[in-house]
């Protein structure tokens, strides 16, 4: 049973616009107050559901067993697109955004947007996880803090594609992995505004 928590639009009396299928990364799950809190911000977008990898679920340590994870992130797709009366979006945070990439791969969705996605490990200082992004075959908005030591500017720019499918690039000044700017609130709350903006235009342009 795949579990979903649904955060509504919060458009008024406006139709729903997208439908987001929320993936957390390693630690937390999907009810830790980073995702709840991004959530929260998406649903100013579209209707927003989370769901919970398997070790997630079942407090299990976290294993990186991929065959696994994009089954069950299909599975839990496949029932939101039999849900869903708008364009259905994939939203992943590090680990969930690498995993919706390949789930990309697969399946129908409209868009893809990654909030801090792990292309490499800090020790390893190559793009580990590069390929998943050219698996896409959707319009895709990475969202990343220019701090992050998992994902340097270096090397995540040269994914950068403007022709169809598109991947693009939000930088996010002064932010880490987690898009947080360490220290200065309400810089922090430009930012993550600035973030919603991009994500709204990007849909409104190529969705």
């Amino acid at each position: 049973m795949v579990l979903f928590q649904s955060d509504r639009f919060l458009g008024g009396g406006l139709r729903e616009p997208f439908v987001f299928l929320f993936a957390h990364g390693t630690t937390g799950g999907a009810h830790s107050p980073w995702m709840t809190d991004w959530a929260r911000r998406l649903s100013a977008v579209g209707s927003v559901y989370r769901f919970e990898y398997g070790f997630a679920r079942h407090g299990l340590p976290f294993s990186e067993d991929l065959p696994g994870l994009v089954d069950s992130h299909r599975l839990a797709l496949r029932e939101l697109i039999h849900m869903a009366s708008a364009p259905v979006v994939l939203v992943g945070k590090s680990l969930g955004a690498w995993v919706s990439c390949h789930v990309a791969s697969f399946e129908p969705v409209s868009a893809v947007i990654s909030l801090g996605f792990p292309l490499c490990s800090p020790a390893a200082g190559t793009a580990e996880r590069g390929d998943a992004l050219t698996l896409v075959n959707c319009p895709l908005l990475l969202v990343q803090g220019d701090r992050d030591p998992l994902c340097p500017p270096p090397l995540l720019q040269p994914y950068e594609r403007k022709e169809a499918p598109v991947r693009l690039i939000e930088w996010v000044r002064g932010a880490d992995h987690s898009l947080r700017v360490r220290g200065q609130p309400s810089l922090q709350l430009s930012r993550d505004e600035q973030v919603v903006d991009s994500i709204r235009s990007f849909l409104s342009t190529y969705v």
